[in-house]
């Protein structure tokens, strides 16, 4: 998930949200589709191009989109970088249950690290030779090859 949204313009949220699948070779069925988009609520906004949408909702069917193809490991820079609130909630709690439920590894990049929902793990770059961590090894081995 890139701090761009990298929409594609002439697809609506469902066909963006399909597109990994569909280029993967895959054919996604509706309800994965819809499933992804109302797990960001965007369940309403499947039909609607990005021209359409706020910079919010693109962000959220851009979340939709990365969730989609269910990844081990989601990198996810900024990612409730252009989110009110009530928004920027539901998508850290999707984060979490991913590492809660589904055991996938989120990596997020942020300038707000009070914004995410109890890490296992954090890394904190604070200069460009200083690293703290409190889960380094964490995450080197979900990163590890299987």
């Amino acid at each position: 998930m890139f701090q761009a949204f990298n929409l594609v313009p002439s697809l609506t949220a469902a066909q963006n949200v399909a597109l990994p699948l569909r280029l993967d070779g895959e054919r996604p069925g509706k309800a994965e589709v819809a499933s992804a988009l109302a797990l960001v609520g965007l369940g309403d906004r499947a039909a609607h191009l990005p021209s359409e949408l706020s910079g919010g909702q693109q962000q959220r069917v851009a979340i939709a989109r990365a969730l989609i193809s269910r990844p081990s490991v989601l990198f996810a820079d900024e990612p409730t970088g252009a989110l009110d609130i009530t928004s920027s909630r539901t998508v850290l709690q999707q984060l979490r249950r991913l590492v809660d439920q589904h055991r996938q590894t989120v990596v997020t990049v942020t300038h707000d690290r009070w914004s995410l929902p109890r890490p296992t793990g954090c890394c904190s770059l604070q200069t460009a030779r200083s690293w703290t961590s409190s889960g380094r090894d964490r995450l080197r081995s979900a990163l590890q090859p299987a």
